[in-house]
C-alpha cells in the first residue's frame, strides 16, 4: 500500500539523497547511517512482496543505491541492511537479472573473503523445523547487529553474502527458494569452480566460507592462495569496469567476460567429471560422490584424446600437456577398477569401452613406435586395465567380441614393447575360456599368433631367457586352455593338427604347462613325442609367413583368415609314422615299457583303427596288406602285456563281442590269414584278464565254437586258440559253466581227444607244420583243458563220463605234462610264448616289428 501511494518513491528519494551526502567512512552510531539502516531495512521488509519487486524493477537506480550501500566498510548494520534487501529482491527472477546485469557479484564476492575461521561462530545456529519455518536469515535479523567486535560482524556479514549469492542463483530450498537464474550458476560455477560452486546450495554456508578461506585441495576441490587472489583481482577489475549497458549507466563489470573465467593456477589440471584428475591419482581410495559417472567421463575423454598416443613431436607445452593428461586419464580410469573391482561393470557398456578401445586400433608398419615417446607407456596403461576387466563375467562378454580379438591377436604381431605384449597374452588368458575366443584363434589366425610365439624363433634353438620364457608359458597356457573349451576348443585342435606334430598337440591338450613349453625345445623321440630342432625352425619358418599374411589381410579389414582344406604342414621326420590314441605305435613298439600319459586312450585308439583297418583288409580276395592290422594287434598285445588291467577296460567297452565276431568271419578266408593270426593274437592276450573270460562266455556266435574252428588254420592258430579257451575256462570266471556247456555243444572234448590220440594219421594240419616240441606244447595244452573241463560244475559229471573210461585220456591223465615243456619255459606270454617251430612266426610275429 505505501508504494501505491508514493512510499516507496519516498524511500528511494530518501537513499538516493542519504548515498550522495553520507562519507564512506560513516560509522554505526553517526545519525545518517541510522536513517540509512532503516531506510534500507524497511525496503527490504517490502521487497518480500511481489508487486513492491515489481515496483523496484522500475527504478534501478534505487536497486543500485542498495548495493552501493555495501561500501559502508564502518557501519555493519547498513551493509547488513543492504544485503538482506538484496537478497529480499532476489525472489523476482526480474530482479536478479537486474541485480547481476548492475554488478551485484562484485560487491558481495569479497564479503565472502573477511571471514575469519579461527573465530566462533556458534552464536549462530541453523535450525529447521519440519515445516521450514525457521531460517538463518530469520534468526540473524532478530539478533542484535550493533557488534562492538569488527571481525565478529564481518563473519556474520559474509555469511549473510554467501545466503544473497545462493538466493541469487537460485541455488536454495524451502522457504529461502528463488526462481532458478541460469546465469547465475553459469557466474558462480566460472568464479568459484563448480566443486566449490556446489557450497551455495547449503543452508549454512559455514563450510563453504572455510573453504574459500583456507586451501583445499582434494579430487573433488582445489582452492588456494593464487585462486583467492585471481578471483578478488577479478573483481576489483569489473568494480572498476563500466557494463555499458544501455539504459543502465550506474552498472558495471562484464558478465560475458566473467562466465568464461578462468584460474590460470587451475590451467594445467586435468579435470574430468569435475574430478581433479591428478589428485585423484594421487589418492585413488578417496570417496566420490559417483565412480560410475567419473569413470563414464573417463571413458568419454579418453576416446577423444586417444589420437594423442602418437604425438611424435611433443615440444610443444601443449601437445605435452595433451598427452600428459590422456596418461593420466587413462591411469585414472585404472585406478578406479583396481581400487573397486566390482564398479569394472560400468566399462563392460559398449559406448564406454568403444571409447576406450580406440587406443588399441591396428597400427601398420607405416606406424614407428619407437618415434611416439607416450605411445608405448599409453598402451601398457590401457592393456593393464583391460587386464583388470577380466576378471568381471561383465567384461569378459563385452571383449570376448570377434573385432576386439583381432586387434589383440594383430597386437601380436607387432607389439609396442615387451611389456605390451605380456599384457596382452594376459587379456587373451582372461578371455581363453569363452566360446567365442576359442573360435577366432582357430578362424581368425588366432593361433597362428600364438604358435609363432611359443615356437624358437632365430638359428639358437636352445636360446634361453627369462622374457622368452614367459611369452612361451603365457602362450602355451593360453592354447592349452583355449582347446579345453568345451564348444569350439575342438575347432583350435583340428587347426593346430595341421601344423603341429600329433605328439605336441596331445601335449598342448593335455598338459602341464611347463613341460609342454620344454616339449617345443628339447630334440625328442619318444613314443609320445618326436620333435628335434630342423623340425621347428622348418615349422617356425612356415608360422611366420602365415602370420604375415594374416596381419597384411587384417590390417585391410578381413577378420576371418581361412586355411585351403587340403593345408597340412608336413614333416618328413613323421612320414612313416602312424599316430594312434596319442602314441606314436613304431616307437612304442621299440619301447613298450615306456610310461604313457593315457595307456588306457592309447589302447582305444589301437583297438579303433585295427578293426576298422582289420575289416577293409579282410574283405579283399587278393592284395592284401598285412602291414598295419599285425602292427596294430602286436602293439595291443605289448600294451595289455604291460598294462594288464587294460583288458577290464577293453572288455567294458564291447570289444571281446567285436573280436569273436571278427574271427568267424575271416578264419576261412585264406588270403586274410595273417589279418586273423593279428586277431587271434589279440584274443589270447586279452584273454589273460578273467573279467575277459567272462565276457566270452555271453557273446554271440558262441566263442568256443569259433575258436576250434580255427584249428583248422594251422598249428600255431591251433595253439593260440587252445589257449584262449584254457584261460576262459579259468575256476574263478562266473560264466565257466557256459563255457563248459558250449563245449559240449561243439564236441570239443571229442577233438580234444583226437589231438591226443597216437594212432591218428598224421599230416591232416592245414597251414604251417610243427615240430615235436610244438606238438608237445599243444598235447599240454589239450590236457590242462580236459582237467578244467572235468572241474566241479554244472557240467562236470558229464564231461566226467566221456573222458574216464578214455583209453586215452587214462595215458595222459596220470603224466606229468609239463615234461613235454622246453627246459627254458616261462610263463610271460602263455605256452604261446614256448613255442620253437615254424609256428612260433603265427604265434608270436612282433619280434620282426622289435627289430625294425
Amino acid at each position: 500500500r505505501q508504494s501505491e501511494e508514493g512510499g516507496l518513491a519516498i524511500l528511494s528519494n530518501l537513499l538516493s539523497r542519504l548515498s550522495t551526502v553520507l562519507p564512506k567512512e560513516a560509522s554505526t552510531a553517526f545519525t545518517g547511517s541510522r536513517i540509512m539502516t532503516y531506510c534500507i531495512r524497511t525496503l527490504a521488509g517490502l521487497g518480500a512482496f511481489d508487486k513492491v519487486r515489481s515496483a523496484i524493477f522500475s527504478t534501478p537506480l534505487l536497486v543500485h543505491d542498495v548495493m552501493k550501500a555495501i561500501k559502508y566498510e564502518n557501519s555493519p548494520t547498513i551493509i547488513e541492511a543492504a544485503v538482506h534487501c538484496i537478497s529480499q529482491m532476489a525472489g523476482s527472477s526480474d530482479l536478479q537479472d537486474l541485480m547481476l546485469k548492475l554488478g551485484v557479484l562484485w560487491f558481495l564476492i569479497p564479503m565472502l573473503f573477511e571471514y575469519d575461521i579461527s573465530m566462533e561462530d556458534n552464536f549462530i545456529q541453523v535450525e529447521i523445523n519440519s515445516e521450514g519455518k525457521l531460517s538463518f536469515l530469520d534468526q540473524f535479523i532478530s539478533s542484535d547487529v550493533e557488534c562492538t567486535n569488527m571481525q565478529l560482524a564481518k563473519n556474520k556479514l559474509a555469511i549473510l553474502a554467501a545466503h544473497a549469492i545462493s538466493r541469487l542463483g537460485g541455488l536454495l530450498g524451502g522457504h529461502l527458494k528463488t526462481p532458478r537464474s541460469k546465469q547465475g550458476v553459469v557466474l558462480l560455477s566460472a568464479l568459484f569452480t563448480p566443486q566449490i560452486a556446489e557450497g551455495f546450495t547449503e543452508m549454512n554456508p559455514s563450510e563453504l566460507l572455510k573453504h574459500l578461506n583456507t586451501n583445499v585441495e582434494t579430487p573433488c576441490k582445489i582452492w588456494n592462495d593464487k585462486m583467492r587472489k585471481e578471483l578478488l583481482t577479478h573483481a576489483k577489475e569489473q568494480l572498476e569496469t563500466p557494463a555499458e549497458i544501455e539504459g543502465l549507466p550506474y552498472a558495471i563489470g562484464d558478465l560475458a567476460l566473467s562466465e568464461k573465467f578462468k584460474f590460470k593456477a587451475l590451467e594445467n589440471e586435468l579435470e574430468i567429471g569435475r574430478i581433479y584428475v591428478r589428485l585423484y591419482n594421487d589418492c585413488p581410495t578417496f570417496p566420490l560422490k559417483d565412480h560410475s559417472h567419473f569413470m563414464q567421463c573417463l571413458a568419454v575423454y579418453i576416446g577423444n584424446n586417444s589420437k594423442h598416443m602418437l604425438a611424435q613431436d611433443v615440444s610443444n607445452p601443449a601437445d605435452k600437456w595433451s598427452c600428459d593428461h590422456l596418461i593420466s586419464a587413462l591411469r585414472a580410469a585404472l585406478n578406479v577398477v583396481t581400487t573397486l573391482p566390482k564398479l569394472a561393470v560400468v566399462y563392460a557398456d559398449q559406448r564406454c569401452l568403444n571409447m576406450i578401445l580406440t587406443c588399441i586400433e591396428p597400427r601398420g608398419e607405416e606406424v614407428d613406435f619407437g618415434a611416439c615417446p607416450y605411445y608405448a607407456a599409453s598402451l601398457e596403461i590401457v592393456l593393464t586395465l583391460f587386464v583388470h576387466m577380466t576378471a568381471n563375467k561383465a567384461c569378459v562378454e563385452a571383449l570376448a567380441n570377434d573385432k576386439i580379438l583381432v586387434k589383440l591377436y594383430l597386437m601380436l604381431y607387432r607389439p609396442a614393447s615387451k611389456n605390451a605384449l605380456i599384457l596382452v597374452l594376459d587379456i587373451l588368458q582372461g578371455l581363453a575360456k569363452t566360446p567365442t575366443t576359442s573360435w577366432s584363434a582357430a578362424t581368425q589366425a588366432g593361433g597362428i599368433y600364438l604358435l609363432s610365439l611359443v615356437l624358437p624363433q632365430g638359428d639358437d634353438y636352445s636360446e634361453e631367457d627369462d622374457y622368452v620364457e614367459k611369452v612361451q608359458e603365457r602362450s602355451i597356457s593360453i592354447l592349452m586352455t583355449l582347446c579345453a573349451e568345451k564348444v569350439n576348443g575342438i575347432r583350435l585342435v583340428t587347426f593346430l593338427q595341421r601344423f603341429l606334430p600329433p605328439g605336441l598337440v596331445d601335449q598342448l591338450k593335455e598338459g602341464p604347462k611347463e613341460s609342454t613349453r620344454k616339449a617345443f625345445h628339447i630334440k625328442s623321440e619318444t613314443p609320445e613325442h618326436v620333435w628335434n630342432p630342423d623340425m621347428a625352425r622348418k615349422l617356425s619358418k612356415e608360422v611366420n609367413r602365415l602370420k604375415l599374411l594374416a596381419a597384411n589381410a587384417q590390417l585391410k579389414g578381413t577378420l576371418n583368415i581361412p586355411l585351403k582344406d587340403e593345408y597340412k604342414f608336413q614333416f618328413q621326420e613323421l612320414d612313416n609314422e602312424v599316430f594312434v590314441g596319442g602314441v606314436y605305435v613304431r616307437l612304442f613298439m621299440k619301447q613298450p615299457e615306456f610310461p604313457l600319459r593315457n595307456p588306457k586312450r592309447f589302447l582305444e585308439g589301437l583297438l579303433k583303427e585295427y578293426f576298422k583297418v582289420a575289416l577293409r583288409e579282410s574283405q579283399k580276395n587278393d592284395g592284401v596288406d598285412n602291414t598295419m592290422p599285425v602292427l596294430l594287434s602286436a602293439a595291443t598285445v605289448s600294451l595289455l602285456r604291460i598294462h594288464k588291467l587294460l583288458s577290464e577296460h577293453a572288455a567294458s567297452l564291447g570289444y571281446i563281442s567285436s573280436l569273436v565276431k571278427f574271427i568267424e568271419r575271416v578264419y576261412s578266408n585264406a588270403a586274410a590269414s595273417e589279418v586273423c593270426g593279428s586277431a587271434l593274437r589279440l584274443a589270447h592276450q586279452l584273454s589273460v584278464n578273467v573279467r575277459v573270460a567272462e565276457a566270452l562266455a555271453s557273446v554271440k556266435p558262441e566263442a568256443t565254437n569259433v575258436f576250434m574252428r580255427c584249428f583248422e588254420i594251422g598249428l600255431g592258430a591251433k595253439i593260440l586258440a587252445l589257449e584262449i579257451i584254457k584261460r576262459s575256462l579259468n575256476p574263478q570266471n562266473r560264466g565257466r559253466d557256459g563255457l563248459v556247456k558250449q563245449a559240449l555243444d561243439c564236441k570239443l572234448v571229442q577233438a580234444l581227444l583226437n589231438i591226443l590220440d597216437w594212432n591218428a594219421q598224421e599230416g591232416k594240419e592245414k597251414g604251417i607244420s610243427a615240430n615235436n616240441a610244438d606238438e608237445g606244447t599243444q598235447r599240454v595244452l589239450v590236457v590242462d583243458i580236459i582237467h578244467l573241463l572235468r572241474k566241479d560244475g554244472a557240467y562236470a559229471e558229464v564231461i566226467r563220463e566221456m573222458v574216464d573210461e578214455n583209453e586215452i585220456w587214462k595215458a595222459y591223465s596220470q603224466q606229468k605234462h609239463d615234461l613235454f615243456l622246453p627246459s627254458n619255459a616261462n610263463d610271460s606270454t602263455g605256452v604261446a610264448g614256448l613255442l620253437t617251430g615254424t609256428a612260433a612266426q603265427y604265434a608270436l610275429p612282433s619280434t620282426a616289428y622289435n627289430k625294425d
